[in-house]
């Protein structure tokens, strides 16, 4: 059975916290200090629970709060779904390492694994042990092991067949 302890993290409010932080401090250097750091963490924190994908959004929102948005800010805002990204798959790789997570099918196995809305077969085709993910070919979904498009599947959603 399967602990806490073992359960792959999720984007969650520390690592919000977290991302607030890194692109606030980039906010207040944009501003040159003209707002409070912790007001700038603080906005950033509550424009990212609603949206860190698109740096335009972003930058419009931080203007609603009273920012004078240009295009140097929204290159900032552009930046937060890769450091968001970043954020998220060093708490993987931490989790991997702490609890010796090593993904169990090897070589070229023919596996069972959710991909979009469905169950399709695959076949692994590498193995990324630090973030505990598989590199999948899925042939139903036109790929082949010779090409370059693959499935990242978490290897606690693949099953051997």
């Amino acid at each position: 059975m399967e602990t806490l302890e073992l359960k792959r993290p999720t984007w969650n409010d520390e690592m919000l916290d977290i991302l607030s932080e890194s692109i606030g401090n980039d906010l207040y250097q944009w501003c040159n200090g003209n707002t409070d750091l912790e007001d700038c963490i603080r906005d950033c924190k509550e424009v990212f629970q609603w949206e860190t994908s698109n740096g335009f959004e972003m930058a419009k929102d931080l203007e609603d709060k009273g920012y004078s948005p240009d295009a140097e800010l929204v290159e900032i805002m552009d930046y937060v779904y890769a450091e968001q990204s970043n954020i998220l798959e060093d708490a993987v790789k931490k989790w991997v390492k702490e609890n010796d997570i090593e993904p169990p099918i090897k070589g070229q196995a023919k596996v069972m694994v959710r991909y979009g809305r469905k169950e399709v077969e695959g076949i692994i085709a590498g193995v990324y042990s630090d973030r505990a993910l598989y590199k999948v070919c899925i042939p139903s979904e036109g790929m082949t092991l010779d090409g370059n498009r693959f499935a990242l599947i978490k290897y606690e959603d693949a099953t051997p067949i």
